[in-house]
């Protein structure tokens, strides 16, 4: 899965210290998981999931 980061409007990322990225992205369906195929593709797949990630320089951030 391939999902798009970037920062917030207006906000930098700082390649040394790190910061937020933020992105969207689509689950597709789901393909081979037997019987339960229908069910999943009927839960999980979608779009306007959204990520929120903090990178840092090895410091752990809460």
């Amino acid at each position: 899965v391939s999902i798009p980061v970037g920062t917030r409007p207006d906000e930098g990322f700082d390649l040394i210290n790190g910061g937020e990225l933020v992105g969207t992205y689509t689950i597709g369906k789901f393909e081979n998981c037997g019987i339960n195929t229908p069910l999943i593709n009927s839960l999980v797949p979608g779009s306007g999931n959204t990520v929120d990630i903090t990178v840092t320089n090895g410091v752990v951030a809460e």
